[in-house]
């Protein structure tokens, strides 16, 4: 294939329509039969360009490995080429031509400017505009505004499944997994620990590449040994090593034994009794605090809170081990290096980020392997981020004392671990100032707040209180939600999309005017309405004298919300109501979706707020309801 071919090629990928030969001619400066003979030639193996009588056409899936580009990693929906134009802009700070990204996306000028109208209504919500100057590209909008989307891209492209099952299969042996997978499950479940699936996950990984370090007598000898405190991990800990002894024909050593009681330490439901003023006591000077600088710099690039006792505690420990290695000369060989560097490059590169910053203070050479491990880090902690998520933000304040702290952080977990998520452990209340959460939980009594819920634990009377601090839990997660959609209001809400009094002959004649005005303003694309009424045709979305219509596909430019209210009564199903929101929803919000769901309904399926509501005249005093709520 010469450049011909290749010019031939990617013209036709640039263009939205089909071709006619004539047309291919003129603007290759070919002649008719050159560009046929071309196209024969082209279709040798198989057919990379359709003929019809409109023209030709090209088949981009065959087309663009003929080119040498990888198809799986060029962007190829309107989303993905979202991603990768924020991440070159922001995360790689690349100067973008628009007329050079046309060639690397394969995209006509006229397709790329039609999507950079649309960027910019998604992007709206965070008060950022791409513009051009000059044919180049530039982001409008405050440094903060900037970190905020840089994060929103991270977590959209960051699966749930970071590390699954598929994954470690394609780096382990398949009877090693199963064999482990029964001793972790019928240990732990023998001894009462409670663990999670992700913490089941987390804990498998860590077992198979011991193992298969062992194995290869590669044996830890670097880290100070830590003292196993209480009796049921002590002989958890011997059960599990003893089983991994007997089942794969090695042995652990003192060290390796240290190692697995912290993993353990850090992924159960017992709390790490070494915090930071203790890890510090085991873990070489310096250390710490250098983790600290680098969580520090990860929010400063990429506005990521990583300042959590579940990433800082295995992390700085983990710095320290890598560390000893490069001093050593003994760094490790990483199964996943080529999965994790293939599937997951944006943690790759913030692993690489790291990676620079431990060159920069320690002089040292950090290879592909070590930073693949430092990946597992990122982006085990943004996947616990992510399922955390839907969960309430807690803070324990509990002076520690005999172990109290851990006694009661074991309770609250294995009753409530699906509810709660408890971010921090305190021992003072102005330890709270720098903390955001929904709801503390304290041993001791404190003023209220309008910040935050608070719920008094007694110590010692525990099973007593689980109803109460049920009740408070879900109090505390209802003012969440609707804080959230006050939080927002401004960006899902506007008085072009608030209709009142008007009538209409049923619901879906409701959903293909407001819909065609949201398409219109540019809010959703042209299938919108048609989703719409197909997930109303398969289940009402009617809830009392409320109505919130809505596609199952979460592809709007921009996530918003068009209110109608009519006290006379909105024709729906066989009845009427009084309030319909109509939502779409853009994929970058499609991780809070379910409590904005939630939040309007908590807010609008109460008899008094909805005589409220039906009263506003207007968009202002509606304003004014909702604002009055928090």
């Amino acid at each position: 294939m010469n450049e011909k071919h290749i010019l031939l090629l990617r013209y036709l990928l640039k263009q939205e329509d089909a071709v006619y030969a004539k047309q291919l001619a003129a603007d290759l400066m070919l002649s008719l039969r050159t560009v046929k003979s071309y196209v024969k030639l082209l279709n040798t193996q198989q057919t990379v360009i359709l003929s019809s009588n409109r023209g030709y056409r090209v088949v981009r899936a065959l087309a663009i490995p003929l080119l040498d580009v990888s198809f799986a990693t060029l962007p190829q929906t309107y989303l993905e080429r979202v991603h990768y134009i924020i991440k070159k802009m922001l995360i790689h700070h690349e100067k973008l031509s628009v007329f050079d990204l046309c060639e690397q996306l394969f995209i006509s000028y006229s397709t790329l400017k039609a999507e950079l109208v649309t960027m910019n209504k998604t992007f709206s919500q965070y008060n950022i505009s791409i513009i051009t100057q000059h044919n180049m590209l530039f982001l409008r909008g405050s440094e903060q505004n900037k970190r905020r989307l840089t994060s929103a891209i991270i977590f959209a492209e960051t699966s749930y499944n970071f590390i699954d099952l598929a994954v470690l299969e394609r780096s382990f042996d398949k009877h090693t997994i199963i064999a482990l997978e029964k001793i972790i499950k019928r240990l732990f479940n023998s001894s009462n620990y409670y663990l999670n699936d992700f913490s089941f996950m987390h804990i498998l990984l860590h077992f198979l590449i011991l193992i298969e370090r062992v194995q290869n007598d590669k044996h830890l000898n670097e880290q100070e040994p830590i003292k196993i405190e209480h009796a049921h991990e002590s002989q958890l800990i011997a059960q599990l090593c003893h089983a991994i002894e007997q089942q794969f024909s090695l042995k652990l050593n003192a060290f390796e034994i240290s190692g697995i009681s912290l993993l353990l330490k850090t992924n159960t439901n017992y709390h790490l009794a070494s915090n930071a003023q203790k890890l510090k006591q085991i873990i070489r000077p310096g250390i710490f605090e250098m983790a600290e600088d680098i969580v520090h710099a990860i929010f400063s690039m990429y506005a990521l809170n990583f300042n959590t006792d579940s990433f800082m505690l295995p992390f700085a420990l983990h710095l320290d081990n890598l560390l000893l290695r490069i001093t050593s000369g003994k760094l490790y060989k990483n199964p996943l290096l080529h999965t994790i560097r293939s599937e997951c490059p944006i943690i790759y590169e913030i692993a690489i980020f790291i990676s620079i910053k431990l060159s920069q203070n320690y002089q040292a050479v950090i290879n592909e392997d070590e930073i693949a491990f430092l990946a597992l880090h990122v982006g085990t902690e943004i996947e616990r981020q992510k399922v955390n998520r839907t969960k309430l933000k807690c803070i324990l304040l509990c002076p520690d004392y005999m172990g109290l702290e851990t006694k009661i952080y074991n309770e609250l977990l294995l009753n409530f671990n699906n509810d709660m998520t408890i971010i921090k452990i305190i021992s003072q209340l102005k330890q709270m100032e720098s903390l955001d959460a929904d709801l503390l939980i304290s041993t001791i009594d404190v003023p209220p707040t309008i910040y935050y819920d608070v719920f008094l634990l007694s110590p010692f009377n525990f099973s007593k209180q689980k109803r109460e601090l049920y009740q408070k839990m879900e109090e505390a997660r209802s003012k969440s939600k609707k804080k959230a959609l006050v939080d927002y209001f401004e960006c899902y809400f506007s008085a072009e999309l608030f209709y009142r009094d008007v009538v209409f002959a049923d619901k879906y004649q409701l959903i293909h005017e407001v819909g065609g005005k949201m398409e219109q303003l540019g809010i959703v694309g042209e299938n919108f309405v048609a989703n719409v009424c197909a997930r109303e045709y398969a289940a009402t979305t009617k809830f009392g004298q409320i109505a919130i219509p809505h596609s199952i596909y979460m592809d709007a430019p921009r996530t918003s919300i068009a209110l109608l209210i009519n006290p006379s009564g909105i024709n729906w199903d066989e009845g009427s109501i009084a309030i319909v929101l109509l939502i779409a929803i853009n994929n970058l919000d499609k991780s809070m979706f379910s409590s904005l769901y939630e939040g309007l309904v908590s807010i609008f399926d109460d008899k008094q707020m909805i005589e409220k509501i039906t009263k506003a005249r207007d968009f202002s005093a509606f304003k004014k309801i909702i604002y009055e709520q928090m």
